[in-house]
C-alpha cells in the first residue's frame, strides 16, 4: 500500500502483496459492517494509505516499528491491514487499561511511531509520546474515517528509527492461559499459517456469508482480522462480545460458522438463546482454553451444532491440533477430549513428564487422535 518496501524478509513480500490484493480487491464494495453500518472497500484501503502516506511524510522508515493502540473498531482495523500489507513491523498495544498504562507501554516499547484512537490519546499518552519523541497519529471514525498526526517525531527518533532495522510481522501480547501475557513476535512470513488455522483450509467469496470477528486484536484476535480478506468475504466486526450482537449476526447473514470460546458457550446456553437462531451454523470451531466434556454435550445436545475444538498458542502463531466436521463426525462420541489432528506442516511429540525419555512423534495425517494422555499413554 505504501510506497516504501522493507528490506526483504523471506517469503514476506508475497504475504504482504497477496493481502494488498485481496484488501484492493473489495473497491467500493461492503467489507467491514461495524455498528449495524457498512463500510466499502475503498473506505478502509483509503484510510490505510492516509495513515502510510502520514508516516512517509514525517520520514519514518519503512522498516520502523510502528505501535498500535488496537480497538476492535474500522480505524484500527483498516489500520492494521494496511500496515501488515506494507510489510511494517508492528507491536500491540493493549487499549483496556489505564491511560498511565498506555503511556508506560509507550516509553517502554519506544516505537516510532504510535496509532491509537482520539480516545486514547489522553494527556498521559501525549505526555510519553512527546518524552520519546515517536510520532504520534490519532485515528477517528465520526464524522469520518480519518488518520491525523497529533505529536510529530524527534530528530532523536528519526536518526533511531533509520538506523535500525526491525523485522517485519507482529509483536502481539499473548492471552495469558498458560503463563502471565507476554509479547511474542510472529513474523511475518509465519502468518499465512495464522491464516490457513483460522480457515480450516476453507475457501470463500464476496458473496458468501460474512465472517464475524470479535477477539480483541490487542491479542491473537488480529490474526482472526486477516481471515476474511483471504477468503475474499466481508466481516461483522465487533467491538466486544455480546450474545445479542453475536446472535443478530448470525440470523442477519446465515452465518455457516464462527471461532468460540469455552465462556462464549456458556453464555450463549446461559442466554437460552431459541435453537432455531442458531440454526445457520454448520459447526463451531473453538479454542484459547480447554472445553469441558459436560460443556460441549450440553451445547451440543442444545443446539445440534458439532465443537470443532483446537488446541494453539499465541507462541505458535494459531492452532497446532485441529478437529474437522468429518472427524467430528467420525470419533465425536468416543473422544470427547481430544484435540484433534496435527495440521499440515506441524510435528507433535507427546512426552510423558514423569519419564521424558518415552515419547512419540506425530506427524500430520497421523493415524490417530491425541487425546488428554495419562501418565506413560502415547498417540495411538
Amino acid at each position: 500500500m505504501g510506497d516504501e518496501a522493507p528490506e526483504p524478509q523471506t517469503e514476506a513480500p508475497g504475504f504482504a502483496a497477496e493481502l494488498d490484493r485481496h484488501l484492493r480487491s473489495y473497491r467500493d464494495g461492503a467489507f467491514i459492517e461495524y455498528a449495524r453500518r457498512w463500510y466499502s472497500g475503498d473506505e478502509v484501503t483509503g484510510l490505510a494509505d492516509a495513515l502510510l502516506a502520514e508516516m512517509d511524510r514525517c520520514g519514518i522508515p519503512g522498516h520502523a516499528t510502528v505501535g498500535l493502540v488496537a480497538r476492535n473498531r474500522v480505524p484500527h482495523a483498516a489500520a492494521a491491514l494496511g500496515l501488515i500489507a506494507d510489510g511494517r513491523p508492528v507491536t500491540m498495544i493493549y487499549s483496556y487499561q489505564s491511560p498511565g498504562s498506555i503511556g508506560r507501554d509507550i516509553e517502554t516499547l519506544a516505537p516510532a511511531v504510535v496509532v491509537a484512537d482520539s480516545e486514547d490519546w489522553t494527556e498521559p499518552t501525549v505526555a510519553a509520546a512527546r518524552r520519546t519523541g515517536c510520532l504520534g497519529i490519532s485515528l477517528t471514525l465520526h464524522p469520518r474515517l480519518a488518520a491525523e498526526v497529533i505529536a510529530p517525531p524527534s530528530a532523536e527518533m528519526l536518526a533511531r528509527a533509520s538506523a535500525t532495522r526491525d523485522a517485519a510481522g507482529l509483536h502481539i501480547l499473548s492471552s495469558g492461559t498458560t503463563c502471565p501475557p507476554k509479547r511474542t513476535h510472529l513474523r511475518i512470513e509465519v502468518l499465512r499459517h495464522t491464516v490457513t488455522t483460522m480457515t480450516m483450509g476453507a475457501t470463500g467469496c464476496h458473496r458468501d456469508p460474512p465472517e464475524l470477528v470479535y477477539w480483541p486484536f490487542g491479542s491473537v484476535g488480529i490474526c482472526q482480522l486477516l481471515a476474511a480478506p483471504f477468503l475474499d468475504k466481508r466481516m461483522v466486526l465487533l467491538e466486544k462480545f455480546s450474545v445479542e450482537d453475536w446472535v443478530r449476526a448470525v440470523k442477519t447473514y446465515r452465518i455457516r460458522r464462527a471461532g468460540v470460546q469455552p465462556a462464549l458457550l456458556r453464555m450463549i446456553l446461559d442466554s437460552g438463546v431459541p435453537r432455531e437462531d442458531l440454526a445457520s451454523l454448520e459447526y463451531l470451531p473453538g479454542g484459547s482454553g480447554p472445553l469441558e466434556p459436560e460443556l460441549r454435550e450440553e451445547f451440543e445436545r442444545t443446539y445440534g451444532i458439532p465443537l470443532l475444538w483446537a488446541y494453539g498458542a499465541t507462541e505458535f502463531a494459531g492452532s497446532v491440533c485441529a478437529w474437522t466436521p468429518e472427524d467430528h463426525r467420525l470419533f465425536g462420541a468416543d473422544k470427547p477430549r481430544s484435540v484433534g489432528r496435527s495440521l499440515p506442516g506441524v510435528h507433535v511429540r507427546i512426552v510423558d513428564r514423569h519419564d521424558p525419555d518415552q515419547r512419540r512423534r506425530s506427524h500430520h495425517r497421523a493415524a490417530g487422535h491425541v487425546r488428554q494422555p495419562s501418565a506413560g499413554e502415547v498417540c495411538r
